[in-house]
C-alpha cells in the first residue's frame, strides 16, 4: 500500500481518517489530520450550533415580550394579609375594620310648577341633619398608617395629618386613630 500524499511505501495508516501515510508525512496521525485546522468541528456541527443558538435567541425573547399580562385583583386591607376584595364579601371585609361602608346620596324631586294654587297648610321645618359620624380605627398587630389608609381610601398624608402623626409614622398596637 503507497502513501496518500506522495505514493512510496507507506508505513503507517491513520487512525482517523484510515489513509496510508509513509514516516514523512504523519506521525501517529497523517499529515492532513494533525494540522490544527483539522481539531475544528465540521460545517455540520458548527451550522448546528448556530441554529440552536437562534433558536435559543427567539424563545428567550418569546419569554421576556410576548407572554400574555394577567389580570391583577384589587386588594384592600392590612398589607401584610392580601385577601381579595369580591363583591358578595359583606362590610366587614377579610380583616378588621374591614371595607368602609358605601355612601349613598338622597336626591330629592324638584316640586314642578303648578296653575292652582297650594292649599295645604305650611309645614315646620325638617329637624337638622345629624353631624357626621366620627370613624375611627384602633390599630392592630401588623398594621400600617399605608394599609389602613388603603383600607378606609384615604391618602397617608391626611390620616397622618388627622391623628397628629409625624414621619416615621410611628404607630402604636391599640392606638385609636381618626378616620378623615
Amino acid at each position: 500500500m503507497n502513501c496518500y500524499f506522495c505514493g512510496i511505501e507507506a508505513t503507517a495508516q491513520c487512525p482517523r481518517c484510515h489513509r496510508p501515510y509513509c514516516h514523512l508525512h504523519g506521525d501517529g496521525l497523517c499529515q492532513q489530520c494533525g494540522l490544527p485546522i483539522s481539531l475544528l468541528p465540521s460545517t455540520t456541527v458548527y451550522r448546528g450550533a448556530l441554529v440552536l443558538l437562534v433558536l435559543s435567541l427567539a424563545f428567550g425573547a418569546w419569554q421576556v415580550f410576548a407572554l400574555p399580562e394577567f389580570p391583577v385583583p384589587e386588594y384592600r386591607g392590612n398589607v401584610g394579609q392580601l385577601a381579595p376584595l369580591s363583591p358578595d364579601q359583606p362590610p366587614g371585609g377579610p380583616a378588621a375594620g374591614g371595607r368602609p361602608p358605601a355612601t349613598t346620596e338622597t336626591v330629592t324631586p324638584t316640586p314642578t310648577p303648578s296653575s292652582q294654587p297650594d292649599v295645604t297648610a305650611p309645614q315646620p321645618p325638617p329637624p337638622p341633619a345629624p353631624a357626621a359620624a366620627r370613624r375611627t380605627y384602633i390599630v392592630q398587630s401588623g398594621d400600617t398608617l399605608l394599609g389602613i389608609a388603603l383600607r378606609f381610601d384615604v391618602t397617608v398624608t391626611a390620616l397622618a395629618a388627622a391623628n397628629s402623626i409625624e414621619s416615621p409614622y410611628a404607630l402604636s398596637i391599640g392606638q385609636e386613630l381618626i378616620i378623615p
